[in-house]
């Protein structure tokens, strides 16, 4: 690269480490290396973006590069984004490097290595997918030695089968002698105590570990082994009593948590017992004596083993969309079983025995391997299209749709999950709220906001003399247009004429990119020769057309599917909130100065039903132009809340 072209560029550095440990060390050296390559090739520091503890492996784990995208869009404030290496960018292989330099390129960032040579064309391209290809291994490498290295420790009796300790128990670090050395105990806060084993007497606080940073938990030592031991006399007797509730009373989880919120009991993060929580320490065989390492993994490159860590192949897709893989549960040929004879007495004998029974029955049919399906919004076509919109008031806790009821009598209601999964003495949030008047009551509102937006028409007619504006300034760059649009035809002719089956996946994508730039050129090509010079009188009719459009989308708004209204009313309403104890409900509806259109259109399109493809673009086309308008009116909707009462008060 010509060092000359980068004078006086732009630059935001982008600082990662992989773990919290290396950001006091990784971090500085890496800004250090970026500050001399910004020197040697002229570059103006702008801003920084620092991921400490962020895994390269993990694509789906990062949030930085939309927010570079979408910064660059608004502010253009910097040309170029610099890093250290291609693995600070990205561990996950060859594809993903080139799909984040492509998407970055495509929005005006160039990027830049601060190690590397930075080549133009091909050579700069094999280059990154070497390095790519590199770093990936190198991760590999390193999931390799530590699957290994955890599994060796476990068989050799070093390291219990989990990494935190469960609730209620310590961790008894003994030397290779034996001799008891001190306890380790957990604390609801996040922080720890270090404990004389013989008095329990205090002999170090850590804090609780910060959010980047070395940890400031203890860290084991390679000479020490690791006893797991009955904890806090409190917690302990929370666990009997736990066990004794569920196995000899028959109370189920809801009950069970209620009942130790209400006492004021903390868990094990210091908040609210959950019926999850509950349940996973009622059917947890480490309360018995025994732990059972290898029953789960969320591993990207390879999973433990006895002999030899297998590798495992993850769907990209997966890796893309979740912040981690899936836990899924192995098979029951890859357990290994672990007993813990300082728990084997932690329940009382009676309660122990039906216990025992029980839990053996759950991991029976737990030994079928198990892969869960991406985590999905089960819920997305529900008829409840307020999920996610509607909160309470109480706590401002988020509400979901419940149908509930007599068979032949069910009804619809809004609910605090959390009130339910996390029980405690405060009735007021298990209250519900009937779905139906409220609905109707919310659609109605949006329905006459719509019709009876102020200054309407002047804010149209602003846009559409924008867009205008912005079409003139495509019609003197339509040769340029043209220019790109011929480059990248060839660029794809040239993919095709040497297309390899061996690099079948990394060339589809490739084309894609290639195909989605070149329709967005032709769009706008298409747009300038289609818009002819308008006068006032067609800008009056453009924006009557729209007007007209924006009342037809109100009034379609009752027929629409749920899944549609869903979107609209996120993009339209910014608080929605419902006082459980007076069914109260408080309305703002505004619109951000952004929005994506292109998406709003896509749903539009494909919820509403029409007698063809043409005449809903058509319609929405010009609908859609509200939605792109700054709508800085904010209010409270009729100037008083929205009374929701059920057809049955007593019902209720």
């Amino acid at each position: 690269m010509d060092q000359r072209a980068l004078q006086g560029k732009r630059y935001i550095g982008l600082l990662r480490c992989s773990t919290r440990g290396q950001a006091d060390t990784s971090i500085d050296d890496q800004r250090r290396v970026l500050e001399a390559f910004a020197r040697e090739h002229g570059l103006v520091y702008v801003d920084e973006v620092v991921l400490g503890g962020v895994s390269g492996s993990l694509p789906g784990a990062r949030d930085d590069i939309p927010q570079l995208i979408e910064r660059k869009e608004r502010a253009d404030d910097f040309d170029v984004l610099v890093v250290q290496d291609s693995s600070r960018l990205t561990r996950a292989g060859i594809k993903h490097v080139h799909h984040l330099e492509w998407i970055l390129n495509s929005a005006g960032i160039k990027v830049l290595y601060a190690t590397g040579r930075n080549a133009d064309g091909w050579v700069g391209e094999l280059e990154t997918s070497f390095n790519a290809g590199v770093d990936q291994a190198a991760a590999r490498s390193i999931s390799f030695g530590s699957a290994r290295g955890s599994m060796s420790s476990i068989l050799g009796g070093r390291s219990p089968y989990c990494r935190r300790p469960p609730y209620g128990i310590d961790r008894l670090y003994v030397a290779p002698d034996e001799t008891p050395l001190h306890i380790i105990r957990n604390l609801p806060d996040g922080r720890q105590l270090q404990l004389r084993p013989e008095t329990y007497e205090i002999i170090r606080d850590f804090g609780a570990n910060e959010e980047s940073g070395v940890p400031n938990h203890y860290i084991k030592q390679k000479q020490e082994r690791i006893v797991l031991i009955p904890g806090d006399d409190r917690c302990v007797e929370t666990l009997r009593r736990m066990y004794r509730r569920h196995y000899v009373d028959g109370l189920g989880r809801y009950r069970i948590a209620k009942e130790l919120n209400d006492a004021g009991i903390p868990s094990p993060n210091g908040k609210k017992w959950t019926t999850f929580t509950i349940g996973a320490i009622l059917r947890n065989p480490i309360y018995l004596g025994r732990g059972i390492a290898n029953r789960f993994t969320s591993a990207v490159y390879h999973k433990r083993s006895d002999d030899c860590p297998l590798p495992v192949e993850v769907d990209p897709s997966e890796l893309c969309n979740r912040k981690r893989p899936a836990l899924q549960t192995r098979p029951e040929s890859d357990w290994r079983y672990q007993d813990h004879p300082r728990l084997a007495e932690l329940i009382e004998p009676e309660v122990r025995e039906i216990a025992a029974a029980r839990q053996k029955t759950y991991l029976d049919g737990q030994a079928g391997e198990h892969v869960p399906k991406p985590n999905r919004d089960r819920h997305f076509d529900s008829s409840f299209f307020l999920k996610g919109i509607l909160h309470s008031k109480q706590g401002d806790e988020p509400m979901t749709g419940i149908t509930t009821g007599k068979r032949g009598s069910k009804r619809r209601y809004y609910r605090v999950n959390r009130a339910y999964s996390a029980p405690d003495a405060d009735s007021v949030m298990r209250r519900m709220v009937p779905a139906d008047p409220l609905e109707q009551a919310i659609l109605e509102t949006v329905k006459q906001t719509l019709l009876g937006l102020p200054d309407l028409r002047d804010r149209i007619e602003s846009r559409v003399r924008a867009e205008l504006e912005a079409t003139s300034r495509d019609n003197a760059q339509l040769g340029k247009l043209a220019q790109e649009r011929d480059t990248i035809r060839g660029k794809l002719k040239l993919i095709i004429d040497r297309f390899d089956p061996e690099m079948k996946d990394l060339l589809d994508d490739e084309i894609g990119a290639l195909q989605a730039r070149l329709r967005s050129v032709n769009e706008r090509i298409s747009r300038c020769e289609s818009v002819k010079p308008t006068d006032d009188k067609a800008i009056s009719e453009i924006v009557d057309q729209t007007v007209a459009a924006i009342h037809d989308l109100a009034n379609m708004l009752v027929d629409a599917p749920p899944a549609t209204l869903r979107q609209l009313l996120q993009a339209l309403i910014s608080r929605l909130v419902v006082d459980l104890e007076t069914r109260d409900v408080e309305l703002e509806i505004s619109l951000p100065s952004t929005v994506d259109a292109g998406k709003l259109r896509m749903c539009l399109v494909e919820g509403f039903a029409c007698k063809s493809y043409n005449e809903t673009h058509q319609r929405v086309a010009a609908a859609i132009a509200v939605f792109q308008l700054q709508w800085d009116c904010r209010q409270r909707i009729l100037g008083e809340p929205i009374r929701v009462q059920p057809r049955d008060e007593a019902a209720a």
